[in-house]
């Protein structure tokens, strides 16, 4: 793809979750390749198909983005992939890679809000309908009401990137309300309060040099919180969600995974586990 049409962010963690997803979706449909189950992979965050990632501090590597590699699936292909992204240039360019890929067959592109479309998807799912979700914001986009409702179908798989620091960032000292709306959002509740800071807490920079035992402290304490959320809603969750780090080693997201399906859910949630170490 040519360097115009690749979107530049990320680094070495963008490679580490993209390396777990593309191991997964292999496993999955491996799994599921005698069954009469129809494989759906949903990207909710699609991009534009490509990624300019900066690699250690210095050159920028163009990396195959998660929507080819769901398209890229071999041995048990996805018989649906659907590919949701809210900017119209990367929706546009990532219509183009489809078509230069000859996969416009098989695929769908729809240029819009994933809390909205995802959950329409949800609700459309048949009887043998199973699917992957990718939930990959760059920030607090997802709202919890659209994590819930992929629940609901107890049919999909998830992989979250949860914004642990940008939510640490986000969260209030005691007395403080400029954020309250966003959090609740994203929790789909107010659970976020058990996380408020006091008011003389020193604050952190989640971009400092080198790790700091506080701010590790407070990426563990918010993802035990909101993964407290998915066990109540899925039928498993990976207990050891992998901590996404910038090139300083301070983290910045949780990478999660949660199952819908209970009889399916503890070798997914097996392989998952696997995976978040493995890489």
């Amino acid at each position: 793809m040519p360097s115009g049409s690749a979107q530049s962010f990320g680094g070495v963690w963008t490679r580490e979750k993209l390396q777990i997803l593309a191991a997964y979706l292999d496993a999955y449909t491996t799994a599921l390749k005698n069954t009469r189950f129809s494989l759906w992979y949903v990207d909710a965050f699609a991009g534009s198909g490509a990624i300019q990632a900066l690699d250690n501090d210095e050159e920028r590597a163009f990396l195959i983005g998660s929507t080819e590699i769901a398209l890229g699936i071999t041995d048990r292909p996805f018989d649906q992939l659907l590919f949701i992204e809210k900017d119209l240039e990367n929706a546009q360019a990532l219509r183009g890679r489809v078509e230069t890929l000859g996969e416009t067959g098989r695929t769908r592109i729809e240029q819009g809000d994933a809390n909205l479309s995802l959950p329409a998807f949800c609700g459309s799912m048949g009887p043998l309908d199973r699917a992957v979700v990718f939930l990959d914001p760059f920030a607090t986009e997802v709202d919890w009401r659209t994590v819930k409702s992929v629940a609901r179908t107890q049919k999909c798989d998830v992989w979250i990137l949860f914004p642990a620091s940008a939510i640490r960032r986000l969260l209030p000292r005691q007395g403080q309300t400029v954020h309250d709306a966003v959090l609740t959002r994203v929790f789909g509740d107010e659970s976020w309060r058990e996380l408020q800071r006091p008011a003389a807490q020193q604050s952190f920079d989640f971009f400092s040099d080198g790790p700091d035992i506080e701010t590790e402290a407070g990426i563990e304490a918010i993802g035990r919180s909101y993964m407290a959320k998915l066990e109540d809603a899925f039928a498993g969750v990976a207990s050891n969600p992998r901590i996404l780090r910038n090139s300083r080693n301070s983290p910045l997201y949780l990478f999660m995974f949660a199952a819908g399906n209970s009889a399916g859910a503890p070798i997914a949630v097996r392989i998952a586990n696997h995976l978040l170490t493995a890489f």
